[in-house]
C-alpha cells in the first residue's frame, strides 16, 4: 500500500457494542483519524483535558450532548469538542473522528477539569 493512501480496516481496529472504530494508522504522530460506525452511540460520557475531539457526520443522524446540553446533528455536519468538556452521542451515524493529540490511556483517564 502507498504510504499515502489508506483503506479501511476491515476488522474494527476497537470494537466497542454501541460502535465500532476503525483506525487509519497515519504516519503523522501529533493526529489521530478513525473512522466511527455507530450503531447506537457512544455507549457514555467521555472528557478529556487535552484532546480535541472533532467528528464530521458522513452519514446518519443523531445527536451530541456536550456540557448537558442537546445538539441535534446530520450528515454533512462537523462537530468540535474542545478539551475539558463533558461529551456523549446517540444514533446512528458513520463519522470522521480527528483527534489531536492522538488518544492514549493517560489523557482518557483524566478526569476533566472546567475552567
Amino acid at each position: 500500500m502507498d504510504k499515502f493512501i489508506y483503506q479501511k480496516p476491515i476488522e474494527p481496529s476497537f470494537p466497542r457494542g454501541t460502535f465500532d472504530g476503525y483506525n487509519f494508522a497515519i504516519e503523522n504522530n501529533i493526529l489521530e483519524i478513525d473512522l466511527i460506525d455507530s450503531k447506537t452511540g457512544h455507549g457514555g460520557k467521555g472528557a478529556s483535558n487535552k484532546i480535541t475531539h472533532i467528528y464530521y457526520i458522513l452519514e446518519g443522524n443523531g445527536e451530541f450532548e456536550i456540557d448537558g446540553k442537546i445538539y441535534p446533528v446530520s450528515s454533512g455536519e462537523l462537530v468540535e469538542i474542545p478539551p475539558k468538556h463533558i461529551f456523549d452521542y446517540n444514533g446512528k451515524m458513520k463519522m470522521l473522528l480527528i483527534m489531536e493529540p492522538p488518544y492514549s490511556s493517560e489523557h482518557a483517564s483524566e478526569s476533566p477539569q472546567k475552567s
